[in-house]
C-alpha cells in the first residue's frame, strides 16, 4: 500500500474545500484563492490533488454545463453525496442535496419502465433556488 503524504499544500486545499460545502468550485478558483493567501503552489499541483481527492471519493466531479470545464464539490460524509442527486442554482451556483424519499420511487421507475440504472454521483439537476427566486420577485 502506498504511503499517504500530508503536505502543507494538500492541507490548504482541504481547508478551502471544507469551507465550500454547499458550493462548487474549479481548480482555478482553488489556485486563485491559495495564491491570494501567498501560498507557493502551482496549478498542476492543485489539479493533481483535486483529481486524487475525487478518486478517493472526497470530492464529486461535475462537467460544467455549456463548457468543457470541470467543477468539484466536497462530498460531505454525513450527507452520503454519492447516493443522491444534487440540484444546482444557475444564478448563485449553490449546490443543494436532494435527499428526498421519493428518489427511491424514481430509481425504481427508471429501472422498471426504462431498464435504466440511475447513477447519482456527478448528476446535477439545474434550476433556480428559492433564495434567488425571492430576489427576482
Amino acid at each position: 500500500m502506498a504511503k499517504e503524504y500530508k503536505t502543507k499544500s494538500k492541507q490548504q486545499i482541504m481547508d478551502y474545500i471544507t469551507a465550500q460545502q454547499d458550493k462548487h468550485f474549479s481548480a482555478q478558483q482553488v489556485y486563485d484563492y491559495l495564491s491570494g493567501e501567498k501560498t507557493q503552489i502551482n496549478l498542476a499541483t492543485v489539479y493533481r490533488n483535486l483529481d486524487k481527492l475525487a478518486e478517493d471519493g472526497v470530492l464529486l466531479r461535475y462537467k460544467s454545463m455549456g463548457s468543457n470545464s470541470v467543477m468539484y464539490q466536497y462530498a460531505v460524509e454525513d450527507k452520503d453525496c454519492h447516493n443522491h442527486l444534487h440540484m444546482q442554482c444557475n444564478r448563485c451556483g449553490r449546490i443543494i442535496h436532494l435527499e428526498c424519499e421519493f428518489m427511491h420511487e424514481i430509481e425504481e421507475h427508471l429501472m422498471r419502465e426504462h431498464d435504466f440504472s440511475l447513477v447519482c454521483e456527478g448528476s446535477v439537476i439545474l434550476g433556480i433556488c428559492k433564495e434567488c427566486k425571492k430576489k427576482e420577485a
